[in-house]
């Protein structure tokens, strides 16, 4: 990935073909909405993580506590199940151990109340449309995406500049939504679904919001499948990223 000024990186599409206003309005407007959304998503994927680690190793304390002060036999039963939850967000942290297996083999609570235990809460939950709309609404413009050049041949090409992370998760998050939807052409399934997928295993998203981010995935999406099948971008995601 090419590098700009100092934290920023630059990503490229190749173009080709003459474009009309309504391309380059097509265009832009889904390129800076997708940067807009993977920022969003990046920023409450860690502080999900954040939150989760912090709340479970509270609890895990609180645990160990009771174990050496207030021994009870459901104790032993209970401290299982909360170790086996922190192992496994612990390999989900360091190792890219599955989401979903880390949620169901780690369920930390028991089908019904422990005997004389406190209310503890649970890991909150955050919103990740809330990070998005803060996102839009108050990004400073160094965060923002920046169109760095424009060469309007044929081939041309368009790179943007933007946040180094953020660039890269918007890379490989089109060569993911890209792979998966041709996996699903092939198993004859929905391109929604495959990207509702991405939003679950990458980002955690919960089922209420996944149905919204997944919406405004699918519109970007659609646009540039729009201008690759005019052949006015080159193939996505083979002609992207590096100059």
């Amino acid at each position: 990935m090419a590098e700009n000024k100092e934290g920023q990186s630059l990503i490229t599409f190749r173009t080709d073909g003459v474009w009309n206003i309504q391309d380059i309005q097509s265009f832009v407007s889904a390129v800076a909405s997708f940067y807009t959304t993977v920022y969003g998503l990046t920023k409450y994927r860690r502080a999900s993580h954040e939150v989760a680690e912090e709340t479970l190793y509270m609890h895990k304390r609180y645990l160990e506590d009771m174990m050496e002060y207030a021994p009870h036999p459901y104790m032993k039963e209970m401290m299982y199940l909360w170790e086996k939850m922190y192992h496994n967000f612990e390999k989900h942290m360091k190792e890219g151990y599955p989401y979903k297996k880390f949620m169901k083999e780690g369920y930390p609570y028991p089908p019904m109340p422990f005997p004389g235990m406190p209310n503890v809460p649970e890991i909150p939950r955050l919103s990740a449309i809330s990070f998005i709309e803060d996102i839009k609404q108050s990004m400073i413009p160094d965060y923002q995406l920046q169109v760095y050049r424009v060469k309007m041949e044929s081939p041309g090409d368009w790179s943007f500049s933007g946040l180094s992370d953020v660039v890269r998760e918007f890379r490989e998050l089109i060569k993911d939504l890209w792979f998966r939807n041709s996996q699903e052409k092939r198993k004859g399934e929905l391109e929604i679904e495959a990207i509702s997928r991405v939003l679950r295993d990458r980002y955690h998203v919960p089922p209420k919001e996944n149905q919204k981010i997944t919406g405004i995935l699918t519109k970007d999406k659609k646009a540039l499948e729009n201008l690759e099948k005019e052949g006015k971008l080159l193939p996505i995601p083979e002609h992207i990223d590096n100059e």
